[in-house]
């Protein structure tokens, strides 16, 4: 009897010990798993950072660049729309920078941009306003896409090849060419000769329940916010054509009141052809009851022909006064379908004087960064960001005019673009 005992506790701990065994190759399995993992997470937040940080250079290269060539007072800044660039062109919403005179803009303000009159692009590209932003509608009047060029940042090998480690992309996207959304009653401009708040009509580019004055959008730091602060309000198809508030120096809106501050709130840069904006202040400040009585066919068929007379210009124009003489618009007036009677293109140019500019001094930048495996060429890490920058009066130098500020940044997700 005892030896049969023996046996059967040698059996038991037999199997114990196996069991133990087997417990501690699961822990050191399950160890080997966590640290794998842990590497994992930590490789991919680091790629992720990486990124970003690539994404920041192409904000400092964008941000620079606008300084270098806007900051001084003698500039004019247009789309590329007025150099000519037809609508559907994932160039025409580019923002170029031209001297006073200048035949040619100093830059195109987009990475990887050739020099030219004409914008073009060499060499990869990536998409830098998307279908998050600009939406599908069947009509795709300035809903265009945005393209960039990404530029590779090299990273030196040991053997002494250099190699891609990554890319950064930027546009700088022109606000001033666009209507603003929210102008506080206190900022107002009024004309001179009707006497009516230069308040565009918004019922078409946000909602016709939509309160461009109400004291609740000085809470607004972003365009996007609007779609909070208000029921039924979508901005897919306003884009290019809608902002929150452009801002512009009296030196750049010299009929404007500076109101509050330096600034003249909602300045409007006319070296556009952006349809929607034209025809927002066609209607302004409200369809059923323009000031300037026109209907909604006259006003559609109007914008159009200011967009096409300033296509085939293709060069922007260096004053008011110039857009005056011209007389095209006066001539989109005439060619309308029915044409623009009830007002003359010079009474339609008077009642907007006091923010009518040819340059401006808000504007938005978008970048993008990733981080390339030398090896696979893969990007295992994207990222995105966003800022509006404002020119301040403060001078810098003689070269570089007036200092630009970041006034509000954001990161974006592939789901934003």
């Amino acid at each position: 009897m005892k030896r049969a005992r023996g046996r059967g506790e040698a059996g038991f701990a037999l199997v114990l010990t196996l069991a133990l065994l087997a417990l501690l190759v699961l822990t050191v399995l399950a160890l080997s798993v966590l640290v794998r993992t842990g590497a994992q997470v930590a490789g991919a937040a680091g790629g992720q950072v990486q990124a970003r940080q690539h994404a920041l250079l192409g904000l400092a290269v964008a941000l620079g660049e606008l300084q270098k060539a806007a900051g001084p007072d003698a500039r004019v800044t247009a789309m590329a729309g007025m150099a000519g660039v037809p609508p559907q062109s994932p160039f025409r919403h580019w923002c170029g920078v031209w001297r006073i005179g200048g035949s040619a803009p100093d830059v195109w303000l987009t990475s990887g941009a050739s020099p030219g009159a004409v914008p073009a692009l060499s060499g990869e590209t990536i998409v830098l306003v998307g279908p998050a932003d600009v939406g599908n509608p069947s009509d795709r009047t300035d809903q265009e896409l945005v393209e960039a060029g990404l530029v590779g940042i090299p990273g030196d090998r040991a053997d002494g090849d250099v190699l891609t480690r990554g890319h950064f992309a930027y546009w700088v996207g022109d606000e001033g060419v666009k209507v603003s959304a929210a102008i506080l009653d206190r900022e107002l401009q009024f004309s001179g000769t009707s006497g009516t708040g230069l308040r565009p009509n918004l019922s078409r580019l946000v909602s016709a329940n939509f309160a461009g004055g109400a004291s609740a959008n000085a809470k607004l730091l972003a365009l996007e916010q609007l779609e909070w602060a208000a029921e039924g309000v979508s901005l897919t198809g306003s884009f290019h054509s809608l902002g929150l508030a452009s801002r512009a120096l009296s030196s750049s809106a010299p009929d404007g009141v500076p109101r509050p501050g330096s600034h003249v709130v909602g300045a409007f840069n006319l070296n556009t052809t952006a349809e929607a904006a034209w025809r927002a202040w066609l209607e302004f400040p409200d369809a059923s009851a323009s000031v300037l009585g026109l209907n909604a066919t006259r006003t559609l068929s109007g914008a159009r022909q200011i967009r096409d007379r300033w296509t085939a210009r293709a060069r922007p124009f260096f004053s008011v006064a110039e857009m005056e003489a011209s007389g095209l618009m006066q001539d989109a007036f005439a060619a309308a379908s029915p044409k623009i009677t009830s007002v003359t293109a010079q009474e339609f140019v008077d009642e907007l004087r006091p923010i009518l500019t040819v340059r401006s001094d808000t504007f938005r930048i978008r970048a993008y960064g990733d981080v390339v495996v030398p090896a696979t060429g893969a990007r295992p890490a994207r990222a995105w960001c966003e800022a509006i920058v404002q020119r301040t009066p403060e001078p810098i130098d003689a070269t570089l005019g007036r200092r630009f500020v970041v006034t509000y940044f954001r990161w974006l997700g592939p789901e934003d673009i």
